[in-house]
């Protein structure tokens, strides 16, 4: 199975790894885990000049409590739908479109 990440973005010695998922069901802890483990290969790569790392996931549609919790206990940021919404009025920018994904199989679907 093909692994990446969504987003790499740095400044610095800040450096955020994101993560989306238009699932039409909670995305459940494999994901997590795998954005921690990518995290974990950035520290070590990055040693002492990385200051601050910020894990980032985005879930169309929610996480389980599982997945949850994890995200609690790694500090990790998350966002389903109505939040990225949300964020995206605040800032001035347009919401997210409105796609059928339950039709579309996982691996077809937008990051």
């Amino acid at each position: 199975m093909k692994r990446e990440t969504g987003i790499y973005a740095s400044a610095g010695d800040e450096i955020w790894l994101a993560e989306s998922k238009w699932w039409n069901r909670p995305v459940g802890p494999e994901p997590v885990t795998h954005l921690i483990r990518q995290g974990d290969i950035v520290k070590e790569r990055e040693g002492k000049y990385l200051k601050s790392l910020r894990l980032w996931l985005f879930a169309h549609n929610g996480a389980t409590e599982p997945a949850a919790a994890l995200m609690r206990e790694h500090g990790m940021l998350w966002s389903d739908k109505d939040d990225l919404n949300e964020l995206l009025e605040m800032t001035g920018l347009r919401r997210l479109p409105e796609l059928d994904i339950a039709s579309k199989p996982e691996q077809e679907r937008p990051l």
